[in-house]
């Protein structure tokens, strides 16, 4: 498995044999999920480090009032359920449900700390990408701040294009409307109101499940309001 694993961020400059001995000596398992089945719930103790190998999951916390709240999207090859502290009794805060068949990676927390391994060279690497890794996921929730902290639910998409647009100006959804809807904090409805009226004022124009930016210099505009 190692051989393939190196393509990940938390395998990154670690040859195939380094990453076949850290993965034994952790006692790494990999595990298949159906569709719509959890992988961890909100309040449960964190065990285990996550690398999806196949499918697709969907992070998010049920509100008090039913509604869901969509963290974020995980996909193949990306590391999740590590923003907790499991030493100091910290539990997940939101739900981890596939989207899809998956197939996942699961690496034992206690495995970081495992004091007779700390000296080999490839559980250093292995830990110095884990902080690669935790920095790219805080990087990722200060640009959704950023996104949620527009004043109108028209700065919070505008805010999101300007995010994840191409050279061209496009921006392919990477979610269906109800996810986005619930990424956004908004209803359905609000959200495909606010994307016809941009695009009715030559902000924007919605191709299916992309976006091509009309007008730059005015959806700049909307998102500093």
């Amino acid at each position: 498995m190692g051989d393939f694993l190196q393509s990940i961020d938390l395998f990154a400059d670690m040859s195939g044999e380094e990453i076949d001995r850290v993965l034994e000596h952790a006692g790494a398992r990999t595990v298949n999920y159906e569709k719509n089945q959890v992988i961890f719930r909100e309040g449960e103790q964190p065990r285990y480090i996550f690398v999806l190998l196949a499918g697709r999951l969907l992070m998010s916390k049920h509100l008090p009032s039913g509604r869901r709240n969509v963290i974020c999207e995980i996909h193949e090859r990306e590391i999740f359920g590590i923003l907790v502290d499991p030493f100091q009794g910290d539990t997940y805060w939101y739900d981890a449900i596939a989207l899809a068949d998956c197939r996942v990676l699961c690496i034992p927390w206690d495995f970081l700390f495992d004091r007779r391994r700390m000296a080999a060279e490839e559980h250093l690497k292995f830990l110095r990408n884990m902080f690669r890794v935790q920095s790219d996921i805080n990087v990722y929730q200060m640009k959704k701040l950023n996104i949620l902290a527009g004043a109108t639910l028209e700065a919070r998409i505008g805010r999101l294009i300007l995010q994840r647009m191409d050279g061209e100006g496009k921006m392919d959804f990477q979610m269906n409307r109800e996810e986005l809807a619930d990424y956004l904090g908004v209803t359905r409805p609000s959200l495909s109101r606010s994307l016809m009226q941009m695009q009715h004022r030559g902000l924007i124009r919605v191709e299916r499940s992309r976006v091509q930016v009309c007008n730059l210099n005015e959806l700049e505009k909307i998102c500093i309001r």
